[in-house]
C-alpha cells in the first residue's frame, strides 16, 4: 500500500504498513500485528506526540543505561519490525547488549530477526546459546542467554507482557519499559515506564544516551530516578483530557 506524506493518517499508516512487511518477512506474528493496533488507541488518546512525562522516563532510562553493569535490551518480534536500525544504533552508543526474546518463537523466526540485527551491524543473543532459565515465566520466552539476560542488572523490555517485566525484577533486575497503555501490567510493575510510541522514544533515549555519558556518575545517580507513578498518573489524565 503507498500512502502519500499529505494523507492525515500517513506516520499511523506508514507504520502499519512496516508491520504488515514485517510480517510477510518472517518477524512479526499476527499476534503482534493485533497487539499494535490495540496500541494506536492509545496512541490517538496520546494526541500521538511525546508529553513531558515521557521525557523523564527516557532521561531516567538513559540515566541507568550508562549506570549499569550489563545493561540488556530485549528485542521482540515487533521491536525487530519497528525499530531494529534504532535499537542497534542505541546499543552501539550505550553500549547496550541485545537479547531476541519471543513469546511465539520458532528457530527461523528468530534467526530472521537476528540477521536483521546483524545485517544492520549489531549484535544479538537468543536463548539457543548457554542457555539460563528465568523462573515466573511458563511460556517459551523463560529460556534466556546466560550472557544476554542471564547476566543483565538493568533491562528495557518494550512492548512486553506483564509477566516477563514480573520476572525480571523477581530475578533482581532494575526494569524498564515503553508502553502506550499506562494501565498494563508491564506498566506498574517496571520501574521506569516510557508512555510513547517506540518508534518516537528510541531516537530520543539514543540522544538522552549521548548526552549523559559526559556526566558525572553522581549527577547519573539523581537523574536515574523517576516518580513511576506520578508518570503513570499523569499519562492518565491526559489521555482523559483529550478524550473530553
Amino acid at each position: 500500500m503507498h500512502v502519500t506524506p499529505d494523507h492525515p493518517r500517513y506516520v499511523s499508516l506508514s507504520l502499519r504498513e512496516r508491520l504488515i512487511q514485517a510480517h510477510e518477512r518472517g518477524i512479526v506474528s499476527i499476534a503482534g500485528l493485533i497487539a499494535h493496533g490495540r496500541g494506536e488507541a492509545f496512541d490517538y488518546l496520546l494526541g500521538e506526540y511525546t508529553h513531558g512525562f515521557a521525557i523523564d522516563a527516557i532521561e531516567a532510562m538513559a540515566a541507568n543505561i550508562v549506570l549499569a553493569r550489563h545493561p540488556v535490551f530485549v528485542v521482540n518480534g515487533n521491536v525487530a519490525g519497528l525499530v531494529a536500525e534504532d535499537v542497534v544504533a542505541l546499543s552501539r552508543d550505550a553500549p547496550l547488549h541485545l537479547e531476541v526474546n519471543l513469546f511465539t518463537p520458532s528457530a527461523g523466526r528468530t534467526r530472521t530477526i537476528v540477521e536483521l540485527i546483524e545485517g544492520l551491524g549489531g549484535v544479538a543473543h537468543t536463548p539457543e546459546e548457554d542457555t539460563a532459565t528465568l523462573p515466573g515465566v511458563s511460556s517459551s520466552r523463560s529460556s534466556i542467554s546466560v550472557f544476554g539476560l542471564g547476566s543483565a542488572d538493568f533491562v528495557v523490555a518494550p512492548l512486553q507482557d506483564g509477566d516477563m517485566v514480573h520476572a525480571l525484577k523477581k530475578a533482581g533486575m532494575k526494569t524498564a519499559t515503553i508502553d502506550l497503555n499506562p494501565l498494563s501490567r508491564s506498566a506498574h510493575d517496571a520501574d521506569i515506564t516510557v508512555v510513547d510510541n517506540i518508534t518516537r522514544a528510541v531516537p530520543l533515549i539514543r540522544d538522552a544516551v549521548r548526552f549523559l555519558k559526559k556526566r558525572s556518575r553522581k549527577e547519573l545517580e539523581v537523574i536515574s530516578r523517576f516518580d513511576k507513578e506520578g508518570a503513570l498518573h499523569e499519562a492518565h489524565r491526559s489521555m482523559t483530557e483529550r478524550y473530553r
